[in-house]
């Protein structure tokens, strides 16, 4: 099945397109940033679900140098949110942890992800290129190793084709894992997003409100993408 993630932040909660989405990615961060308390962030997976009972759930608390809201310079208090969150009877059904920290958080919070078996998936974002295959294939080669149940990838394109060459590795190694998504961002990378899932990538994020990410697609257009690439594949 393949996830069209929607971001969910405090404007788009509600947000009537986030019912097309067949996965939605908490941004615990954004909330965080908005004044919620820890309290709130615990209960927010069981108001998403209320809400949207059929959507797979993704949740993280984003880094300012990830694209999020959450100081860099207190990463090392994540573990508390993150711990508090997935130690509630109404959790996501992964976590977002990103590959720089998987000596500093994830050893903090397996404890609980193994307790409650929740899911985690590694992520990597990089907002300047796309990384070249050999890169790619260093971080998925880490995030095997540390026994995750995904990978991401989000990197920036910044001439048309840039990507071209990540599609074999897409084909190659999404097998490898239960959750798969590497796309570019920006206009050049648009495409990416929808046309990675033809190679075997089984996630894409879009927005469902404010794009909050370069080249972020809206649900409605990417759906309407993969049928159009799908069927004339």
């Amino acid at each position: 099945m393949q996830l069209f993630a929607g971001i969910i932040d405090p404007e788009t909660l509600l947000a009537k397109s986030a019912a097309l989405c067949t996965a939605l990615e908490i941004r615990y961060d954004l909330f965080l940033e908005r004044g919620a308390s820890l309290e709130d962030l615990t209960a927010l997976s069981k108001r998403v679900r209320n809400l949207y009972p059929k959507a797979f759930q993704i949740g993280t608390i984003r880094l300012k140098r990830d694209g999020g809201m959450f100081s860099d310079a207190h990463a090392q208090d994540r573990d508390r949110y993150l711990n508090a969150i997935l130690s509630n009877v109404d959790r996501p059904n992964v976590v977002d942890i990103e590959v720089e920290e998987l000596e500093t958080l994830l050893p903090k919070v397996r404890p609980v992800l193994r307790s409650t078996g929740t899911k985690f998936l590694v992520s990597h974002h990089d907002f300047l290129k796309v990384p070249s295959v050999s890169e790619l294939e260093a971080w998925i080669e880490q995030a095997k190793a540390a026994g995750a149940n995904g990978y991401k990838t989000a990197c920036m394109s910044t001439a048309a084709g840039d990507f071209d060459e990540i599609y074999p590795l897409i084909e190659r190694e999404s097998k490898n894992f239960e959750l798969f998504s590497l796309f570019a961002m920006g206009a050049s990378g648009q495409e990416s997003r929808v046309k990675s899932l033809l190679f075997g990538a089984n996630i894409t994020y879009c927005s469902i409100g404010k794009a909050v990410a370069p080249g972020q697609l809206s649900v409605e257009d990417a759906l309407n993408q993969y049928k159009k690439l799908a069927k004339n594949r």
